[in-house]
């Protein structure tokens, strides 16, 4: 079996780690063993639906959704613009709305209905009448779009206030700078601040992002140093507990970012880290060459480490080793190799962390999909 079946799965796991640099400590943490690592793996893989289900229940998370669903329903003054529904929610909400994704390559606008948000324009403080169902401009004189709202079931208590104090969009109505949060009986709850900068083709830049929605915080950064180098960063927390870091550096040959050069990173769940790096020119000329590559040869061309991330605590190290299959095939496939020696199938030992992982993304983006349809409607 050629490389290319290999190589595609080692870059999936390896795509965010990192070669990190370890801290200067007098006394090395005692590695884990086999079952001590299994079972963190196991425990890390308990969380992610629980996570989403407080997101959604968070005073800050049952704000928005009204604020969404109010708005959307408006026939009045929108603070968002007369076309909100289908022209200026979708600039708004990709940065505020989509905390599904902390890194998201956003793509130049080439029609009307994705036209610039008028923050100038829209300055003001905008108060929900529940008699008429809309929005009242209250306050034209405010230096801020401001929107006060109920938060509640109740449509008559207007407890929440939403301040946008900062809004600007480039030439081509790429989102550059956001400063607002929300406040829910005079506590803020919500809060996101957020920079931007955008090439001619739509692709960013640059990138920094903090965005709260009590307990929960995520920050994302991302650099783009030249035409083929970049670095970004992504973390989600709870009440200051990690539920997923993700950290990385990538360099390219050529500045359509084809043909990888190298790569490094780390990628953490809970309290599992995995940290190593890609050497993209070594993968290269193992898939050019002739011959199937063996497992060694594969092993030159990446690096991977598992860590107790609290601790530092090693609980092995991922490697290419020979796997036979169900029809006697035998080739390279991914291994965990635990303290002991002890061989493990990656897929296997991850299975559940990514089966958790891919139901927290589908949870999220349920979510953020049912709020676009409301909008919509």
């Amino acid at each position: 079996m050629k490389i290319k079946f290999i190589l595609p799965a080692m870059l999936a796991v390896s795509i965010a780690f990192t070669s990190c640099k370890k801290d200067n400590e007098e006394t090395a943490p005692a590695d884990l063993s086999k079952d001590e690592g299994k079972a963190l793996v196991e425990a890390t893989s308990t969380r992610a639906k629980q996570d989403v289900t407080d997101l959604q229940e968070s005073t800050g998370g049952t704000a928005l959704d009204n604020l969404t669903g109010l708005l959307g329903s408006s026939e009045g003054e929108n603070p968002l613009g007369r076309g909100y529904k289908g022209k200026r929610g979708k600039a708004f909400r990709r940065i505020l709305g989509d905390f599904k994704s902390s890194i998201r390559a956003t793509q130049s606008k080439t029609s009307e209905e994705e036209a610039a948000w008028d923050f100038e324009g829209n300055k003001g403080t905008y108060t929900y009448n529940n008699s008429t169902e809309d929005f009242d401009l209250t306050d034209s004189t405010t230096d801020a779009v401001v929107i006060i709202f109920p938060a509640g079931s109740d449509l008559t208590v207007n407890n929440a206030t939403v301040t946008v104090s900062e809004y600007t969009e480039d030439a081509d109505g790429q989102p550059t700078r956001l400063d607002g949060d929300l406040k829910v009986d005079g506590e803020v709850v919500t809060s996101i601040d957020y920079t931007g900068a955008f090439d001619g083709e739509g692709q960013p830049t640059s990138l920094e992002l903090t965005f709260v929605i009590v307990p929960f915080e995520l920050k994302a950064e991302l650099d783009k140093q030249s035409d083929t180098k970049m670095s970004g960063s992504s973390s989600l927390t709870q009440s200051g507990s990690t539920i997923y870091d993700v950290a990385g550096d990538i360099e390219f040959k050529t500045a359509e970012l084809e043909d990888l050069v190298s790569l490094s990173g780390h990628v953490q769940y809970g309290d599992v880290r995995v940290s190593g790096s890609v050497d993209g020119t070594r993968m290269e000329e193992l898939d050019n060459q002739e011959a199937d590559p063996t497992s060694e040869e594969i092993n030159s061309a990446f690096s991977a480490t598992i860590t107790q991330q609290s601790t530092s605590a090693k609980i092995g190290d991922i490697i290419a080793a020979d796997y036979t299959d169900e029809m006697d095939d035998t080739y390279p496939n991914l291994y965990i190799r635990y303290n002991d020696g002890s061989l493990e199938l990656a897929e296997d030992a991850f299975k559940s962390v990514i089966e958790d992982i891919e139901e927290f993304i589908e949870e999220l983006e349920a979510d953020f999909e049912e709020d676009e349809v409301a909008v919509r409607n």
